[in-house]
């Protein structure tokens, strides 16, 4: 059995909006431009960001809230 929607021999569907989870986390240096983090909400659609400094968390940006952030600006 290879079938990936099959595990331990239980149906799993994968169309269940309860198992959406992203394929991977993109982390990014504090530093990183404006437009760089634009690009990664924008082309790879990513939901999340995790910031770093010096290779440690320090806080995470989300798709939603760029967004509003980028409106205000816009005005």
């Amino acid at each position: 059995m290879h079938d990936d929607k099959i595990f331990l021999k239980v149906l799993i569907d994968v169309e269940d909006s309860k198992l959406c989870a992203e394929k991977s986390a993109f982390t990014i240096d504090k530093s990183l431009s404006v437009l760089k983090v634009q690009f990664l909400f924008t082309f790879l659609n990513v939901s999340h960001i995790f910031v770093t400094n010096k290779g440690e968390m320090v806080g995470m940006i989300t798709k939603e809230d760029f967004i509003k952030k980028a409106s205000l600006l816009e005005k």
